[in-house]
């Protein structure tokens, strides 16, 4: 029979043989390279094309377009999206201003705004992944097994039918930001002072998470908050670890980062109730009701990646139930102490996981939740929330299932070929190749403003409250010329019309977004689209002279200041963690004799 030194000294060779490839840098590197197959994998209809992703996908290339050469123009990001449909249409106040502007200056920076486009997908992937693997490591597992969470959140079905399906760029970004600002959060909080790599880390997931997507901004906030809180009573040792310098370090970080985003969400917060989809509230309520059939137990407790809606063949919402069935029984089979904190975590985790899951599945209890929550439109897109509940719950059950003992060893093991199972079911969800055949895409070498390119527009930004007006286009047609406005912010025309009477504008907008001269906002045409518009009394008649331009409201104009001010902030941080650096190496360098 073998001696205990015997029986060790595979798995010392082992140690040994891994200890230098780390010391070759060998290890690190290659785990990186497993992160890109993966991404690369799943990520492959952005890069090659070949399957239908999406309507969402071309209206959002089209949005970063616009803004991209608003900030060719101006210098700056708009408010605004002008085109041959409408003019002065506040896409950017409510949805996305900060993402679509750093879209912007990235299609500018590679010359191309698909190649820029492209990028930033590819990289929500790599914040997703790269936000998870950090949680993991931080949590004390190795360096491979920190894979698995990250992998099996990025092969996840909803999470993936983000970008194959539905093209919601936004949302994944937004979403693919919450393991990252977590990750970096506690990395900020645990420390002993501030470092470079986690506090960029956490102004990006920051900058990005508030500025992306507002329904993923307010549920994930929310869902990271109570779940923070839950741990923190339930488990002492998580709860010792938050110390007041260590929440003043974050705070520090954090508010200047999101102050970044103000330039658009302060007007958002300010007049989204006199928007189309924030002041019709049947308009939010109908989608909760009319898809809850898409997130019963038929598609999420399904094996396969059956899809939930046969318009989209890759748009599956089945969970992770092998992985959620292997954390569960990890408390039965590893027999943890009840006092163990991971087991506490797993417990919290997993109960969190299936209150999302009955919130998702329940139509009345969204609805009863205050109304703001209800912006979520449709019910599956909690799924995020399921999933980030879940896989931490993955997480910590892969932690509990370390060790030496044989049966740790062989649970921990035993989660392997479900990761293997998730990334095939994964690639072949997204491998559904189906041209688009029902629509052109709008991004084409024609100009900007041609009359053929009319967009993707929607009446979610048009004011509300205002009059409707049916049968608007049989009015006297007035076009403001989108060129000037987006290269000006302003737009003038000279009409032939008398005092009082009715126009037929191309333009669609909230009216305290923007001044208008020589007429007033009178209604909104019942197609949403346009706004009716009532020539002044003292127009001179037969050649009224209107003029239209960006409005400077104390929201706008108070929200670029904050903006500013923490755009200073964060330089100004970054100057003192300089110095700091400096004066440390000062210190450390050997006095003369």
């Amino acid at each position: 029979m073998a001696t205990t030194a015997e029986a060790d000294r595979p798995r010392a060779a082992i140690r040994d043989a891994r200890a230098g490839l780390r010391r070759l840098g060998v290890e690190p590197v290659a785990g990186v390279l497993a992160a890109v197959v993966v991404i690369g994998l799943l990520a492959h209809p952005l890069l090659l094309g070949g399957t239908d992703r999406g309507w969402d996908y071309y209206s959002h290339l089209w949005y970063i377009w616009h803004q991209s050469e608003s900030l060719r123009a101006n210098g700056v990001p708009s408010l605004f999206l002008h085109d041959a449909n409408t003019t002065f249409n506040p896409h950017y106040a409510f949805y996305g201003g900060t993402l679509y502007a750093a879209a912007g200056l990235l299609a500018i920076a590679f010359g191309s705004v698909e190649t820029g486009y492209v990028v930033s997908w590819l990289l929500g992937f790599a914040a997703a992944y790269g936000g998870w693997f950090w949680l993991a490591r931080s949590a004390g597992l190795g360096r491979w097994w920190a894979h698995v969470p990250a992998v099996l959140f990025v092969s996840s079905p909803y999470y993936l039918g983000l970008s194959s399906s539905r093209g919601a760029w936004p949302e994944l970004v937004a979403v693919s930001m919450i393991p990252l600002f977590a990750a970096s959060a506690l990395s900020v909080l645990r420390a002993d002072r501030l470092r470079s790599l986690p506090v960029l880390a956490l102004v990006v997931s920051t900058a990005f998470l508030f500025g992306s997507h507002n329904i993923t901004m307010l549920w994930g906030t929310t869902v990271l908050l109570v779940l923070a809180a839950v741990i923190c009573l339930c488990v002492p040792e998580a709860r010792r670890q938050v110390t007041v310098r260590g929440v003043v370090r974050v705070a520090v970080v954090l508010a200047p980062a999101a102050l970044v985003d103000a330039w658009f969400l302060l007007p958002d917060v300010a007049y989204q109730s006199q928007t189309y989809i924030g002041g019709k509230t049947e308009g939010w309520q109908e989608p909760l009701r009319g898809y809850d059939h898409f997130v019963d137990a038929d598609h999420l407790l399904s094996l396969g990646r059956a899809t939930a809606d046969p318009g989209q063949p890759n748009f599956a919402l089945q969970l992770p139930v092998l992985a959620i069935a292997w954390a569960v029984l990890a408390l039965p089979v590893l027999r943890p102490r009840g006092a163990a904190p991971w087991a506490r975590t797993l417990v919290v985790l997993l109960a969190a996981g299936a209150g999302l899951v009955l919130l998702m599945t329940s139509a009345g209890l969204l609805l009863a939740l205050p109304a703001v929550y209800g912006l979520v439109q449709f019910s599956f897109r909690l799924e995020s929330y399921v999933l980030l509940a879940f896989v931490g719950a993955v997480l910590a059950a892969l932690v509990l299932a370390g060790g030496t003992s044989p049966r740790r060893r062989l649970w921990a093991w035993a989660i392997v070929p479900v990761l293997v199972v998730s990334v095939i079911q994964g690639a072949r969800q997204v491998d559904l190749h189906r041209t688009p055949v029902h629509f052109v895409p709008p991004l084409t070498a024609a100009a900007p403003y041609s009359p053929k390119d009319e967009g993707p527009g929607v009446q979610d930004y048009a004011g509300y409250g205002l009059p409707e007006v049916t049968g608007g286009h049989q009015l006297t047609q007035v076009r403001f010329p989108p060129s000037s406005a987006e290269h000006g912010g302003r737009a003038s025309v000279v009409v032939d019309a008398q005092p009082g009477q009715l126009l037929y504008a191309n333009v669609m907008t909230v009216p305290e977004l923007v001044e208008l001269h020589g007429a007033r906002f009178a209604a909104v045409a019942a197609d949403g689209r346009h706004n009716i518009l009532e020539v002044a009394p003292d127009a001179t008649p037969g050649a009224a002279r209107l003029t239209l331009r960006a409005a400077a409201a104390w929201p706008v104009v108070f929200g670029r200041v904050l903006s500013v001010a923490g755009l200073a902030g964060l330089a100004a941080l970054a100057a003192a963690m300089l110095l700091a650096a400096r004066r440390r190496r000062r210190g450390w360098a050997p006095r003369p004799d």
